[in-house]
């Protein structure tokens, strides 16, 4: 792809060098609009369309494929990710002669949705299978990882999913069941006593597939998996109905929204639509009502429901829904877990506010931004660091203090490898344990070191330029008028998406509006109406808004301002109309 067509050559856009959130506002280069005019001829795209293409980098060839991707053009060859042809020739065996397989997996999204996706699977196929998930906490996890290895001993193949890779086997004891190992955490030793670890992320393997989660790993298995029955003149079962799966995974785990996972996401979300899954439609039924399904939907609204198992302390529940094959099972388990959830709301805004208000009294203006409290509930560590990077946009950290360990969860932002780092210090004997991932790290630390690893993370961080996010330029598509802003021009928008890490959504500049109407929702989300001076009005809203300066700024603001945002479609209860999501502002002059 060409080198997408930003800049910070020339004047800010609108003048904006400082934005109500510190910002500079930047456009597209100079050289785009020829580009995009050859593009939009060729391919005959709406205008704006080409623009966005031209300004990412999309290459005429790239053109159609990028639009319409699917998993076949995207795939590649499964069987250059290293042991991934042991690992199918294993499976395939154990499809063959009708095998008794064991999974266990960790109790992320991640590693639920890949449990589900070969449980369903190797069910459809005639196998046997029981499978277990690991309790929350590290140190839980991989000590209840061997005993579980152990207790299921005995099964002809026992596959364990995103569980790490050193704690497999348990020292000098060797299983008598064959162990398969997938998994995409960062790793740097490999595991022993395994007859294969696929990991797109092992330290011997090219970076062509370090983007998959492990559920992508998973359906590539099975795709690998299929190709080799076949050889054997066996009819393997069909997989692109758990696409659906490998989507939500996708979406929820922050990895790169680049090659097959496009596809994943895009064609899993066909099949999310065609209620192929009972899970998957009990969710989108009862979590959100009379609202179609959008891909940003399966990480802030199915993901934290799914894992709200983990409030109770059983991660199992989830798995439970994922591999329902009757409705009215799934149905029930999805308001079980909708009523934990519910429950939880209140512990988890308590801790994500005293992390904020004490991210903002040592500074956002380091590198890392991280919170600490005494017995902070584990499952509320993770919404809490995604809140202080939203507010920050750096990484962020926040810390639970048990005693003489301290528990910890991490979430990175575009650009910035946290997992390296954590890793780094990992290896000077620092932190205990730890599972670590380009965007999200888990780990627990000796109080003791506490204050040494939050040091060499802030320098290891400076040397990416973490620092520097306050400052960093808002890169936008251009400028577009109230009038302009329609569901046509939403939808063909879309057809840039699926949008993530790597695939940004396009941003635009509303200028010289006024905000003629404000409402708080639940407390803390901020709905507006916006209008021009020729009376027409767009409906905005902006999550989360009350405690940042830009919400602070829209509640209070009189004059003209310039509003920069996304567009995008509500599409609830028969309406369907544009709505701009907020992320930044600048009065006007």
């Amino acid at each position: 792809m060409r080198e997408p067509c930003f800049g910070s050559e020339g004047p800010a856009l609108l003048g904006v060098e400082f934005s109500v959130s510190d910002r500079r506002w930047e456009g597209p280069s100079i050289g785009m609009d020829r580009y995009a005019q050859a593009l939009q001829q060729r391919y005959e795209l709406p205008v704006e369309l080409a623009r966005c293409l031209a300004r990412r980098g999309v290459e005429p060839p790239q053109v159609s494929i990028y639009l319409d991707p699917r998993v076949r053009d995207l795939f590649g060859n499964p069987m250059a990710i290293a042991d991934m042809p042991a690992a199918a020739r294993r499976l395939a065996r154990a499809v063959s002669q009708l095998e008794r397989v064991a999974l266990i997996a960790s109790g992320t999204t991640d590693g639920l949705c890949a449990l589900a996706v070969l449980a369903l699977w190797l069910e459809d196929a005639g196998c046997q299978t029981q499978w277990q998930v690991l309790p929350a906490g590290l140190a839980a996890a991989q000590s209840a990882l061997k005993r579980r290895v152990r207790r299921l001993d005995g099964s002809d193949l026992i596959v364990c999913l995103d569980c790490g890779a050193n704690s497999v086997i348990d020292g000098n004891w060797a299983p008598s069941s064959d162990v398969v190992v997938l998994d995409s955490c960062i790793c740097l030793n490999l595991p022993v006593g395994v007859q294969a670890y696929v990991n797109p992320n092992r330290f011997d393997e090219p970076p062509e597939h370090a983007h998959l989660c492990t559920a992508g790993v998973a359906y590539t298995l099975v795709a690998a998996t299929r190709s080799a029955l076949k050889r054997q003149a066996t009819v393997p079962p069909r997989a692109i109905d758990l696409l659906g799966l490998v989507a939500l995974a996708t979406c929820s785990s922050d990895v790169p929204m680049i090659g097959v996972n496009r596809a994943f996401v895009r064609q899993g979300m066909s099949r999310l639509r065609a209620r192929q899954h009972e899970g998957l439609r009990a969710m989108a039924d009862l979590v959100l009502p009379a609202q179609a399904v959008r891909a940003e939907h399966l990480k802030s609204s199915f993901s934290p429901v799914l894992l709200a198992g983990e409030c109770v302390g059983d991660v199992s529940i989830g798995a439970q829904l994922l591999v329902a094959r009757g409705s009215s099972e799934a149905e029930r388990t999805v308001e079980s877990l909708k009523r934990i959830r519910n429950e939880s709301l209140p512990e988890l805004d308590r801790v994500s506010e005293e992390a904020v208000l004490l991210a903002e009294g040592r500074g956002f203006n380091r590198a890392l931004v991280w919170a600490s409290g005494k017995n902070w509930p584990r499952f509320a560590l993770s919404h809490a660091a995604s809140v202080l990077g939203m507010r920050s946009g750096r990484p962020s950290v926040t810390v639970s203090v048990e005693g003489n360990v301290a528990h910890a969860v991490g979430r990175s932002v575009a650009g910035i490898d946290l997992g390296t780092v954590v890793e780094h210090c990992a290896l000077q004997g620092w932190i205990s344990v730890c599972t670590t991932h380009r965007m999200t790290v888990e780990m627990e630390i000796p109080v003791k070191h506490v204050t040494r690893v939050f040091e060499q993370m802030e320098m290891l961080l400076r040397r990416q330029g973490a620092h520097l996010r306050d400052r960093h330029a808002i890169f936008l598509d251009g400028m577009v008028s109230l009038r302009a802003v329609s569901t046509d021009l939403v939808d063909s928008l879309d057809r840039l998406g699926p949008f993530g890490i790597g695939s940004p959504r396009p941003r635009y500049v509303l200028p010289w509006i006024r905000v003629k109407g404000r409402k708080l929702l639940s407390g803390r989300h901020l709905a507006l109406t916006m209008t021009d001076e020729d009376g027409c009005n767009v409906k905005g809203f902006m999550p989360d808004a009350v405690n940042g300066p830009v919400g602070k700024f829209l509640l209070s603001c009189r004059g003209r301002v310039h509003i920069a945002g996304t567009l995008r479609i509500y599409d609830r209860r028969g309406t369907r109309r544009p709505t701009v999501y907020v992320e930044d502002a600048s009065p006007v002059g």
